[in-house]
């Protein structure tokens, strides 16, 4: 998760700070921050290799280098484009103003460059802060990290107690987690402007972590009523845009060695949202989805599947025919024939001769338990074909 200039200049320390180039390169991605002295001034190859600026640096100087040489300031400009730092800011000391052919320069290559006045700002309070939120976005990784760990059952009681006390400040007796996905391609400013915006929102009610492009909500509160209030009202907050997915909301919960489980719960819910192209699912509204998201992956499920579907599927393809799509859709309305046949648009009759050959595929003519065993069948099917093909 990267911090990027945009970003930089939003924050109330670098209000002040006036864009005079490089308006396109304001969500180029900042990783480290340096200051420039004569490093571009010198005409030693070897030297100015030796004190390059890291990539996607963000560099602040007073160009007292180019004072009476404001030739020096392109060359500058274009060691920095050469470098990939990220952007420049200029301390109004030497220069008030920047050489056309330098600002130019800045634009062509999206070079974001700031002048900022003697009183805005101290460069080590500069540093500071870039430095700060650099950090910050970094324990967001390690946060990112740490879920994933808890998923793979590696961390312990005392690590799992941590991320609740990271991520929930107050007092709890209950809580639950909501995760929201994104589409696939959302650019990380944009990802980390709504984890902003999900924190501001949801404030002392609990916390948001970054999560595989995504926002993963940890909410709590004293009272399981008031922690239900609390999630109808970050349903109604988030507002859906161009690159949001869905949102997947787990069950409450009381215990701290719970907390994999509500984490696990809310992914399922979402994973099943955009099955359903819903836009929004409880976890506890998913049925037997619940218990069969954790474990269709399992060789043994497959197996069960693939032992009642098989035969339907090659009869298909040698005859192509319809079996799966009629069985298929007589699960979805629980064996009502008379349903089946409105959806796919055929006659009753048709619909009955395909169930019974079913029924004759599978030996089982006179099974009662036929339709909730081929109902298991397919929706294990239909995870580990449809959901696996959409999530890559």
């Amino acid at each position: 998760m990267a911090l990027t200039v945009r970003e930089i200049w939003q924050m109330e320390k670098f209000k002040a700070f006036r864009l005079v180039a490089g308006e396109k390169g304001l969500d180029n991605e900042i990783e480290n921050i340096g200051i420039l002295d004569y490093e571009y001034a010198v005409e030693d190859e070897e030297l100015q290799q030796k004190w390059a600026f890291g990539r996607k640096g963000f560099v602040i100087s007073s160009l007292l280098f180019a004072k009476d040489h404001p030739e020096r300031i392109l060359n500058a400009f274009e060691g920095l484009v050469r470098d990939r730092v990220s952007a420049l800011a200029v301390k109004a000391v030497c220069y008030q103003e920047l050489p056309r052919e330098a600002i130019e320069y800045a634009d062509e290559n999206n070079l974001p460059v700031f002048l900022f006045g003697r009183d805005d700002a101290y460069f080590e309070e500069i540093v500071f802060e870039i430095k700060g939120r650099i950090s910050g976005w970094n324990d967001v990784k390690n946060m990112e990290k740490r879920i994933d760990s808890l998923i793979d059952r590696n961390l312990g009681e005392e690590e799992r107690s941590n991320i609740l006390k990271r991520v929930v400040k107050g007092k709890w007796r209950h809580y639950l987690a909501v995760y929201e996905k994104y589409e696939d391609g959302i650019k990380e400013s944009e990802l980390a402007r709504r984890y902003r915006l999900l924190n501001d929102r949801i404030g002392e009610r609990g916390g948001a972590l970054i999560y595989h492009g995504g926002c993963l909500v940890i909410l709590a509160a004293e009272k399981g009523e008031m922690l239900s209030r609390y999630t109808r009202q970050l349903l109604r907050e988030i507002q859906p845009g161009e690159r949001h997915q869905a949102v997947g909301v787990g069950s409450h919960h009381a215990r701290e060695d719970e907390l994999r489980q509500a984490v696990m719960e809310c992914l399922y819910a979402e994973r099943f949202a955009c099955l359903k192209g819903k836009e929004e699912i409880f976890f506890d509204d998913m049925g037997v989805y619940q218990i069969l998201f954790p474990y269709y992956k399992e060789s043994w499920m497959k197996e069960y599947s693939r032992r009642f579907l098989g035969k339907i599927l090659e009869f298909d393809r040698e005859y192509d025919g319809e079996l799966f799509q009629t069985i298929r859709i007589y699960i979805e309305q629980s064996g009502d024939i008379h349903a089946v046949s409105e959806k796919m648009h055929v006659h009753k009759n048709t619909i009955r001769y395909r169930i019974n050959k079913v029924r004759e595929l599978l030996n089982m003519e006179e099974d009662p338990t036929f339709l909730e065993q081929m109902s298991l069948a397919v929706r294990i099917y239909e995870l580990g074909t449809r959901w696996e093909d959409s999530s890559g």
